[in-house]
């Protein structure tokens, strides 16, 4: 960015000749810099740059002295985000050991903005506040502005800086694609059980700028269009952008009502219900891009409720089968995401206690959930997601989750091994462990909605599952340790934001314990959402 000008000095007759003598000669010429002497400076610290230059102070210098001076307050305004600042050389005398630095702090000159239908010109600025006119743009500070503004779900922007009519003069655009703030989903898969209802269907309504602020709310209801008596489930979360710190926080309330089971005993049918309320609250704290890898910290702290029964006759029995408990988690995530043409690798890791204390809360209430879990535990979880794209446009992806604690944990906590998002072929859920993982691979064949004339994205795909885990502390009559692992194949079809249908068939290579399902047995699982 900095520009060398011509050098004259009238020290002495050869150095005023420098500029006349041949590259390596000029290198070679040495004189004194007694202290640098910046003009134009006003958003870096006096002190700051005199630290950084001071190296190339001194007698004996050359030109390649003034030229890593100059590139050293570029950089410290690079680190502080200034990436538009120019740092030159004029053309001067040295006299007394001076040498003057220039810089230019380039400021706003016009913000235009381009391509909004639905967001207001008002709405767009002020989820980019650190954008003003003559002022200097700081990029570390706008990289995250940015990174908020685009995980709204209705508008995505950029924004591009180009160069003024003069050189201290900057000229911004803001490119905005959006869309109506207001959207609804209908929801339907096959995730639930024979006593409850197979299918699990519902609806997700959405405004993405309540108050014209980006403040997303949601709201959601799931039941089973099989048994809607049986299954309850609501569902609301509300994001508050704060762009001003380029972070946001997000609110969660959810509200469960499932009949779970039904088992014949000798005595009489054996009713298991489980009731539940779910608060959450998350801060999310958006770390500085570093090129293509984006990155950021989660803080949440959690309440869980789990409102269990278990009657007999109605009466209540079961003893820990029918334990309420409450749950409150604090927790820390990193995540991490690098983005690079052709492949997309998403990673995070979380430490998660909780605390204990309060109605069916103490140690004392989480023994009676389960003997020797401990109310105090600590768990730590990991995810990892990498999708690669070949020639011909096949792709490979690779999926695992894992989770790790010394403690004896209650059901709520335990890590899920089976289901359609984990060890397909299998129900949901019904292998847990205190601690394990799984890991899938996936390849994808190239997208053939063209050549079946169809709309959208169509890619077939199969794949292999496996997950292992172990419970610590296990009672008896209970497995110790599982492993389990299947393998089938699939499909995934997509047409803009309107249609979404999935559906994968596996084949079990491993039941696991007992009366989980049998091996060589075959289970669908399917899922589609309608946007409108």
């Amino acid at each position: 960015m900095g520009k060398a000008g011509a050098w004259r000095t009238g020290v002495t007759c050869g150095f005023f000749l420098v500029a006349a003598l041949p590259l390596s000669a000029q290198e070679t010429a040495k004189f004194s810099i007694d202290r640098f002497e910046i003009v134009g400076n006003s958003l870096l610290s006096a002190d700051d740059i005199a630290r950084r230059i001071a190296p190339y102070t001194g007698p004996g210098k050359v030109y390649g002295d003034v030229q890593k001076a100059l590139e050293a307050v570029e950089a410290a305004y690079r680190e502080r985000g200034f990436g538009a600042v120019q740092v030159t050389v004029p053309e001067q005398e040295i006299t007394q050991g001076v040498v003057r630095l220039d810089v230019v702090e380039a400021k706003i000159r016009t913000i235009a903005v381009n391509g909004n239908a639905h967001f207001d010109e008002a709405n767009i600025l002020g989820s980019l506040p650190s954008l003003a006119l003559d002022t200097t743009p700081n990029a570390r500070i706008l990289s995250e502005q940015v990174q908020l503004a685009n995980e709204n779900p209705a508008k995505k922007v950029d924004v591009v800086l180009a160069q003024g009519e003069q050189d201290d003069e900057l000229d911004l655009r803001i490119d905005v694609k959006d869309q109506k703030p207001w959207s609804g989903f209908l929801t339907s898969d096959n995730t639930g059980n024979l006593s409850t209802g197979r299918d699990r269907s519902g609806f997700v309504l959405q405004h993405a700028n309540l108050f014209d602020r980006d403040q997303v709310g949601t709201l959601s209801y799931t039941t089973s269009l099989e048994h809607p008596d049986r299954t309850k489930v609501f569902g609301a979360s509300y994001r508050l952008p704060i762009y001003a710190l380029g972070d946001s926080m997000d609110v969660i309330v959810g509200k469960s009502d499932v009949a779970a089971a039904t088992a014949t005993t000798v005595a009489g049918p054996l009713q298991f219900s489980g009731k539940g309320m779910v608060y959450g609250l998350r801060y999310n704290h958006i770390l500085p891009r570093r090129g293509e890898y984006s990155h950021r910290f989660v803080f949440g702290i959690d309440q869980r409720e789990f409102d269990n029964s278990c009657t007999l006759n109605g009466q209540a029995v079961c003893g820990s089968g029918g334990a309420d408990i409450t749950l409150r988690p604090v927790s820390v995530t990193y995540t991490g995401q690098f983005d690079h043409p052709g492949r997309t690798s998403l990673f995070s890791l979380s430490a998660a206690t909780n605390l204990p204390g309060g109605k069916n809360a103490r140690q004392e209430d989480f023994t009676l959930n389960r003997t020797n879990a401990k109310a105090g535990y600590t768990v730590f979880r990991g995810n990892l997601s990498h999708t690669q794209s070949f020639a011909r446009d096949w792709q490979f992806r690779v999926l695992a989750a894992g989770q790790y604690t010394q403690d004896a944990l209650v059901a709520g906590e335990q890590f899920g091994m089976a289901g359609s998002t984990a060890v397909r072929g299998f129900n949901e859920r019904a292998v847990t462990a205190d601690r394990g993982y799984y890991g899938t691979v996936e390849l994808y064949s190239p997208d053939l909605a063209a050549s079946a004339k169809l709309g959208g994205n169509l890619r077939l795909l199969g794949f292999y599952d496996h997950a292992a885990g172990s419970f610590n502390q296990f009672a008896p009559g209970v497995y110790s340790a599982a492993h389990i692992s299947s393998a089938g194949v699939g499909f995934r079809y997509s047409m803009g934001q309107k249609l979404a249908l999935r559906g994968d068939l596996a084949r079990v290579t491993d039941s696991g314990p007992k009366d989980t399902a049998l091996e060589g047995s075959w289970r669908g699982h399917v899922g589609m959402v309608i946007g409108f």
